[in-house]
């Protein structure tokens, strides 16, 4: 009887043993699938190729941006520069004309002189505000092209590591087959 009960007792132990051998084979984690990665590998690859067309046209932008702010800057200083000689021409005549002795030569310098006052006034305005928008537009030029450079680095290196991993996945799928 003894015997018999020992002999159950293996048994049973042996039967939760093989089982449980059997529960921890399949938790054991299956070959890796080589294709999944390669082609996880080159999608990684072309998203990085992505990355540096953008920041190139980010930067190609930011130059032409520069371009023409710089330009704009340029014609505008060159505006106001011209717009301030012929003011200063002009009221020096009007102001010949103000010490005349003439009491109507007189009054129609003070009015032409008020008149071309108010109108250089305008117009320098005018020219100030459009060189503060070519200055903005020269400053986020610069801005933009400081980005877009920081952004071709990053995506070099990304493009560079997302090729490392493609070798990598391409030996390993050949070892596979």
């Amino acid at each position: 009887m003894k015997k018999c009960c020992l002999l159950r007792y293996l048994l049973i132990t042996l039967f939760f043993v093989g089982i449980s051998n059997q529960l921890v084979a399949s938790r054991l984690a299956p070959p890796p699938d080589y294709q999944t990665k390669y082609d996880s590998a080159v999608a990684k690859v072309e998203q990085a190729e992505q990355k540096i067309e953008q920041a190139k046209l980010m930067i190609r932008d930011a130059k032409q941006n520069i371009k023409d702010g710089s330009k704009g800057v340029k014609r505008l200083n060159k505006d106001i520069k011209s717009l301030t000689k012929t003011y200063n021409k002009n009221t020096g005549k009007l102001k010949k004309q103000q010490a005349s002795k003439d009491k109507e030569a007189r009054a129609e310098a003070k009015n032409s002189l008020a008149e071309l006052k108010t109108n250089y006034k305008n117009e320098l305005k005018e020219l100030k505000d459009n060189l503060k928008e070519s200055n903005k537009l020269l400053n986020d030029g610069k801005r933009l092209l400081s980005r877009g450079q920081t952004k071709l680095k990053g995506a070099q290196e990304l493009k560079k590591r997302a090729k490392e991993k493609l070798k990598i996945a391409e030996k390993n799928l050949k070892k596979q087959k």
